[in-house]
């Protein structure tokens, strides 16, 4: 390094990168708004679990549940941009070489592409599948939703629990918002180990249902933490810099008869 130069600036220590980061971690928020949206287009389910009735079901409610698959592939896939983003700034802010980013990355992938297939089957029942009638490719097409949910509850339970993990050890939000995270954890794990066909502990209803609002409320909470917490590190950056940057008019020459 020569005596005129500068130490190389590390692109994390710049306000603006902090400024486009706190957007992509608000992303979560936004996963969790737009399904939220799709919850009000769902039809109303007038029950049963019969061929029949699933085919009714679907084919009686078809736009109602092209709109709310549409919305759910989007809330997933702005959840897929919030678990970039908290790898990046997990990694960014650890000390040594820890592989929670990495787990949060993968496992979090893992969840949306299983959520992503289970969505797209119930799209399919809604499109045509349901009004051909045949029962068998009915209910193949239904089981396979909901084993897809119930399979992405594992992966989503290890993002939940490393996400937490790195909240907990850099730290990027309140320890309490890791800390409840294991309770999500424990709810999730539970939920993707039940295959119940009705009742409570189904995938569609009861339990499953609880386990979805669980892991959302955590979602928005964090979300809404690590915004805010970027936005802080982003102003102090700022008055940082601007603390070190020479101020106007100052004097930096030697002055007269000075060696």
């Amino acid at each position: 390094m020569t005596p005129n130069s500068s130490p190389k600036k590390n692109p994390m220590q710049d306000p603006r990168r902090s400024g486009v980061e706190r957007a992509w971690l608000a992303s979560g928020v936004a996963s969790v708004l737009v399904f939220v949206v799709a919850l009000f287009l769902l039809p109303a389910d007038p029950g049963g679990h019969s061929p029949a009735d699933i085919a009714a079901r679907y084919a009686g409610g078809r736009e109602g549940y092209l709109r709310a698959a549409y919305f759910e592939a989007l809330s997933v896939a702005l959840f897929l941009v919030f678990v970039a983003a908290l790898s990046t700034y997990l990694r960014n802010r650890q000390t040594g070489n820890g592989p929670l980013p990495a787990i949060v990355a993968i496992t979090g992938a893992a969840a949306g592409a299983m959520q992503f297939a289970g969505y797209a089957m119930i799209a399919n029942l809604a499109y045509r599948t349901a009004e051909a009638g045949n029962a068998d490719v009915i209910m193949a097409l239904y089981d396979l939703s909901e084993f897809a949910h119930h399979v992405a509850l594992i992966p989503l339970a290890v993002f939940v629990a490393a996400a937490s993990g790195g909240i907990i050890r850099t730290p990027a939000a309140s320890t309490a918002i890791g800390w409840s995270g294991f309770v999500v954890v424990a709810v999730l794990l539970v939920g993707g180990g039940i295959f119940r066909r009705t009742g409570v502990f189904s995938a569609h209803d009861g339990f499953g249902f609880v386990a979805l609002v669980l892991f959302l409320l955590w979602l928005l909470v964090a979300s809404i933490a690590l915004t805010v917490r970027a936005s802080r590190e982003a102003r102090h950056l700022t008055h940082t810099e601007a603390e070190a940057s020479p101020q106007p008019g100052s004097n930096t020459q030697s002055q007269p008869g000075a060696t």
